[in-house]
């Protein structure tokens, strides 16, 4: 029992009242010689017994009265537990915790763990009185607050509960306690409990639960419900390991497979290796109980469009489908693609800015070059260029803006080369660019210069040699002012 207002048990000091009262009025007796009277002396002796016993319980009743007074003054508040012990009808604050990690996908005689856990929530529902606040949430890597705030609609905890759906992540029991005791501490009920249905993995366990736990021990009523406690055979596919950088159609592709056996009995199964919906290796198994391998494989890559293609190994399925394979992802190689936009565009191939660029792309990297001119880049597509070379282009449109700004954004490589139509005026308004270029000068043939540094400044050299005859070409090179938060 608690007090609202303690202060006015003080008045219990008030007891002293009645009991003075009584000393005060106690009868002093007199002694009277009398003549020898036996009878008479016996019913006075009676009659003094049963008078020191009324004025003993009227002294008793005296304090009761004032002490119930005074406890009525402090009003007394009687706990849940002596409510309950009495017969009374406590309110609840009840979170419902479904655990839907992908170990509850695990069948059990022909149902999964899920579909159990959400039945023993649903029968808690059921038992729920109408003035019982229930919560639900489901326990993933991240739990779901299905039903944040404690309601009294106990349909609607129904529904949610009904709702969950399995999930392959692991569970995350500390964040699932921590939740839990917020959306209990904004509950208006008396009774504070958290029904946590779960198949209870040992390595969800392992984490402090001082912290976690603290001082809601004492008002927290848990209760973990797991819904079967057998031991059903599982193996799992743990990892993938690719030995092949990137790959090509027909090109080998290696690596290994982690399979691991949960089980208390050997395992004998097959690995199976799919690259882009296609099967290319197949394993042998052999595994002891509560062991695992490296299984190695070698496989020809297929036919494949795109970037990326994906690969899974998987086994024979379980108890527990979810982790009997493991997706994975192999780089497909694409030949390089690259624009070339050129500044110059004369009527002689060999006098244009990209020519000679172009000759070397394709005698040194074995990569043709598209090439259009600065005007084309406006109405030109950037997407699945590998580089993009913006040889001697003075002034560009917005829109060429835009694009060269979006590429950058998304990945991809500019290169620029200054020439006979590259200034100070005309690149002044092209903010990607990474310095601030300063002017254009003149190098002897076979001059080369790569970084002169100053004390406040950096200056990049940028050489290109463009065509002006058949006997020589001018070295054009143009400075750039980095500034000093780009040179760090």
């Amino acid at each position: 029992m608690t007090f609202l207002s303690t202060g006015m048990l003080f008045g219990l000091g008030a007891l002293l009242v009645p009991v003075l009262i009584h000393l005060w009025r106690q009868r002093r007796v007199v002694q009277v010689r009398f003549s020898t009277l036996r009878f008479l002396k016996i019913a006075a002796a009676k009659t003094s017994r049963s008078s020191r016993i009324e004025n003993v319980l009227l002294l008793f009743l005296r304090c009761l009265l004032f002490a119930l007074l005074v406890l009525a003054a402090a009003r007394p508040v009687l706990s849940s537990g002596a409510v309950r012990l009495l017969g009374g009808d406590v309110p609840r604050t009840v979170v419902l915790a479904v655990d839907n990690s992908m170990s509850m996908g695990c069948r059990i005689n022909g149902t999964t763990r899920l579909e159990a856990a959400k039945a023993q929530a649903l029968a808690v529902i059921d038992q729920l009185k109408p003035g019982d606040d229930v919560a639900v949430m489901a326990v993933g890597s991240t739990p779901q607050l299905l039903v944040a705030e404690p309601t009294l609609d106990h349909r609607v905890a129904r529904q949610m509960v009904e709702s969950i759906l399995p999930d392959e992540s692991l569970s995350d029991f500390p964040t699932v306690f921590r939740e839990a005791k917020k959306i209990l501490a904004r509950g208006t009920r008396g009774l504070q409990e958290l029904y946590f249905f779960t198949d209870s993995q040992e390595t969800a366990w392992r984490f402090d639960p001082k912290p976690v736990f603290d001082r809601a021990r004492e008002s927290l009523h848990l209760l973990v419900v797991r819904p079967d406690n057998l031991n059903p055979p599982n193996a799992a596919v743990k990892d993938v390991k690719i030995f092949t950088p990137f790959a090509a159609a027909g090109s080998p592709v290696a690596g290994v497979a982690v399979v691991e056996n949960f089980s208390d009995r050997p395992l004998q199964d097959v690995l199976e290796i799919r690259i882009g919906g296609e099967r290319v290796a197949q394993k042998p198994i052999d595994l002891a109980p509560g062991s695992s391998a490296e299984i190695a494989f070698e496989a020809r890559m297929p036919e494949a469009s795109g970037h990326w293609v994906e690969g899974v190994a998987s086994i024979e399925g379980d108890n527990l489908p979810a982790d009997d394979r493991f997706y994975f992802a192999l780089p497909v190689y694409q030949p390089p693609r690259v624009l070339v936009v050129e500044g110059q565009q004369a009527s002689d191939p060999r006098m244009r800015s990209g020519y000679y660029l172009g000759k070397a792309l394709a005698a040194g990297a074995g990569v043709a070059p598209q090439t259009i001119s600065s005007a084309d880049l406006d109405a030109t597509g950037l997407e699945g260029f590998s580089a993009v070379f913006l040889a001697d282009v003075a002034n560009l449109g917005d829109r060429a803006l835009v694009r060269l700004e979006r590429y950058l954004q998304s990945g991809g490589t500019i290169a620029f080369f200054p020439g006979d139509l590259s200034g100070p005026a005309g690149l002044a308004h092209m903010d990607f660019l990474p310095a601030k270029l300063l002017d254009v000068g003149e190098l002897p043939l076979g001059g080369i210069r790569a970084i002169a540094q100053g004390a406040d400044l950096v200056t990049a050299i940028a050489v290109l040699i463009l065509p002006v005859d058949d006997r020589r070409g001018d070295i054009r090179v143009g400075r750039f002012r980095l500034e000093p938060q780009q040179c760090q």
